[in-house]
């Protein structure tokens, strides 16, 4: 069951590693002080963003996979990876008009990083998976499996000095990482092996189903590192995840309170679950929130864990926190009745131009969402809209900042919502939205209804692309990264004007608070405000909600389940 904040609880409620390191001047000073900036970022083969953060002096770091030697603009001291694909980190300077560093390292395979964070002292951390048996690691962690994740310490020079392997005997992905503080690390991921490395204050210290970590299914995992121990792997907490088939977390966030907040999807019946929403899995494959108290060894780890999905497939794909400890979440359904409220700005998957299809299904059509849900007194859900048009939307990155959200992702819809205020109003600069775009959108929770949507624009060209990730410098002021094969978007103060086989790219947008979706369908209409009957019936299931949270009453419980 789905426990749903209508309009009526609104207002009970507040809403080698192989590393070179080079210097270049121009245009780092300017990401200051322009409203726009735009550049290309590659060589002479393809080149991924996967992560983008900004540290407290608003310096920039993307990180990533590339398939080139170097790239352009950017000569690098040394590089001397063997392998293929490797990984790359990017700090762009804010303070000296410089590049302070590319780094790009590998070993004699593949490698691919997923995750950047960055500390109070400007250290960088990454967590990906690797091929290669012969990274230079500094821990007593030997590679064990067809891929293992890994965990990399730069200090704020640029220079490696924590690097270790983290996996079992088979496969492991490092997909989430975020730092509570300097050398502590928090890690999330999947993994199909075993023999995990588990601490002994885990909740789930062995794979749920032994049949399952054998290489056919994967169980999540979530690790507590500690990095201060160059020369050692040091876990403070390190759990399993997962019921008796597949799941996987895709991404981590840590609140004030330091409970972390993971996020995936799960096809397990048997999912852990605590304080739930939603208590089956409703698809086939569902998103899950578990949050987990790391530190309370004694008495309750895990404080909350929940499915959240509809009857077809959903993913959850991003984390964030705000300073009320709420969850903010998206990513990809394909279900019509995911669960939305009633001051969402959009109700129905495409807008109702078109339903939502299943993964397995032969036309798939899905939409991104955003959901957002408050744990005190109770978990439940404060707004959840879906998001997009009449083809396929995925949200990839969520940022919030007490009531904005910023979400970005790629659309293949011509008729993904748009404001007036747009940076680029139409899909791949034609408006037929033949490849995918990027996409930037931010809503205002202290409005409602379609009111909350206040800024969303296409981010891209004429060819394919993706926003994957983004940062933001303050409440008006956003990067995006991800990944452009179009070679027709303008450069202003570029570091690479030129895009040859696939780039990132970095976009700088001032997003305003005033705009207003202008490509409304014309079948659209406001959900209407709940009658005095319906209000009264909506204030009796809240009181109702409250008696059973702290009364367990079964009785309590059945009539809440009547109700909805």
């Amino acid at each position: 069951m789905i426990q749903r904040l209508s309009l009526s609880f609104y207002w009970y409620i507040t809403i080698g590693l192989n590393l070179s390191v080079l210097h270049l001047a121009e245009s780092s000073e300017r990401l200051n002080h322009s409203d726009y900036f735009f550049t290309y970022l590659g060589g002479t083969n393809n080149e991924s963003a996967f992560s983008l953060t900004l540290d407290s002096n608003n310096n920039i770091y993307i990180s990533g996979q590339t398939n080139s030697d170097t790239f352009d603009n950017l000569p690098l001291v040394e590089n001397t990876s063997p392998g293929s694909q490797n990984c790359f980190i990017l700090k762009i300077s804010s303070e000296t008009s410089q590049q302070d560093y590319l780094n790009i390292f590998g070993g004699s395979k593949r490698e691919t990083c997923r995750r950047i964070a960055v500390d109070q002292q400007n250290n960088v951390y990454l967590t990906g998976e690797t091929q290669s048996d012969d990274l230079p690691v500094t821990t007593n962690r030997k590679f064990s499996g067809e891929w293992d994740s890994f965990l990399l310490k730069l200090d704020n020079k640029g220079k490696l000095i924590y690097a270790s392997y983290i996996g079992g005997k088979l496969t492991d992905y490092g997909h989430g990482l975020t730092v509570q503080a300097v050398d502590q690390v928090f890690l999330a991921g999947e993994t199909w092996s075993m023999d995990f490395p588990t601490t002994k204050n885990a909740f789930m210290p062995n794979c749920q189903d032994y049949s399952n970590c054998d290489g056919s299914k994967a169980n999540a995992f979530v690790t507590h590192v500690d990095t201060s121990f160059s020369n050692q792997f040091v876990s403070r907490f390190s759990t399993y995840l997962g019921g008796s088939s597949q799941d996987k977390a895709h991404d981590i966030a840590v609140d004030e309170n330091g409970h972390l907040h993971v996020v995936g999807e799960t096809r397990s019946s048997d999912f852990p679950l605590h304080n739930q929403l939603q208590d089956t899995l409703n698809g086939t494959f569902d998103g899950f929130l578990t949050i987990i108290d790391p530190n309370n060894i004694k008495t309750e780890t895990l404080l909350m864990s929940t499915y959240l999905g509809g009857g077809n497939d959903d993913f959850i794909f991003a984390v964030s926190t705000n300073t009320d400890g709420d969850s903010i979440v998206s990513g990809e359904t394909h279900s019509n009745d995911f669960p939305t409220t009633l001051n969402a700005f959009s109700t129905a998957c495409g807008n109702g131009s078109l339903p939502c299809l299943g993964v397995s299904e032969n036309t798939s059509h899905a939409d991104a969402f955003v959901t957002v849900i408050h744990h005190t007194p109770f978990p439940i859900i404060n707004y959840s809209s879906y998001i997009g048009g009449s083809k396929d939307d995925i949200a990839l990155d969520v940022l919030v900042n007490q009531q904005n959200i910023v979400i970005a992702g790629l659309t293949w819809s011509a008729d993904f919502p748009i404001t007036n205020n747009a940076r680029s109003p139409a899909c791949n600069r034609g408006g037929k939205c033949n490849n995918s775009d990027g996409f930037l959108l931010k809503l205002n929770l202290d409005n409602i209804q379609t009111d909350a949507l206040v800024y969303s624009t296409y981010v891209g060209g004429a060819d394919n692309d993706s926003v994957t990730t983004l940062g933001t410098m303050n409440d008006a002021i956003f990067f995006v990264s991800g990944e452009t094969y179009s070679k027709n978007i303008a450069s202003i103060d570029a570091i690479d004007l030129t895009n040859q086989n696939g780039d990132v790219f970095l976009q700088k947008l001032t997003l305003s608070d005033d705009g207003f979706w202008i490509n409304k369908p014309k079948n659209y209409r406001l959900q209407p405000k709940p009658s005095p009957m319906t209000a009264s019936y909506l204030n009796l299931y809240f009181l109702l909600t409250l008696l059973s949270f702290y009364t367990s009453s079964k009785i309590l419980r059945m009539i809440r389940t009547i109700m909805v």
